[in-house]
């Protein structure tokens, strides 16, 4: 996991891994970042689907345990990640299925485009729901302890294609790396 310690964007695209995979990896993730938490970090660490790394309740058959040990080091990490300049994002389209300690611990919310029906579980009142319903590209509602409103913020920004990697070349190098170090 040392190979994310350098200056620069990292994006781990786990679509080709299958739901336990996808799980180590993410477990994995969030146990070395609370482990190098101290390390002098300026990190936002972004989880798309992130109902499937924190579910509302563990998935598959013997999946409890490895749910509570990625239950566990998420709760660290949110808790004590942003003095330390580790700052978690999550996204889902999913919300109703996130764990309860999702917006315990991450209190700021952003909501784009969003089934009205949906809205309830991010806490968005009717009103700002159907908006939200009919949103574009590049626009959302924000609402954060940390910028000064308790008010739900709308937001119009210009929206680029962010590329990626797949995990699969990404894993590739990693071998490569370690075959190096040898």
């Amino acid at each position: 996991m040392d190979y994310f310690n350098f200056d620069g964007t990292t994006i781990l695209f786990l679509d080709e891994l299958d739901q336990d995979e996808r799980i180590m990896w993410e477990m994995q993730l969030v146990s070395w970042l609370y482990k190098h938490k101290k390390d002098s970090w300026k990190a936002f660490v972004f989880f798309d689907e992130a109902h499937q790394i924190i579910p509302a309740k563990p998935v598959g058959i013997g999946a409890i345990a490895t749910f509570e040990r990625l239950r566990v080091n998420f709760e660290r990490l949110a808790r004590e990640g942003r003095k330390f300049g580790i700052n978690l994002v999550l996204s889902t389209q999913d919300p109703q299925d996130l764990h309860p300690i999702v917006p315990e611990q991450c209190p700021t919310k952003i909501v784009m485009k969003i089934n009205p029906r949906n809205a309830k579980h991010v806490f968005l009142d009717n009103d700002l729901a159907m908006i939200a319903s009919r949103f574009g590209a590049g626009q959302f509602w924000i609402q954060s302890p940390f910028n000064g409103t308790p008010d739900w913020v709308r937001v119009h920004s210009w929206a680029p294609p962010l590329p990626h990697e797949p995990m699969t070349q990404f894993w590739n190098k990693v071998v490569a790396k370690a075959r190096e170090e040898r």
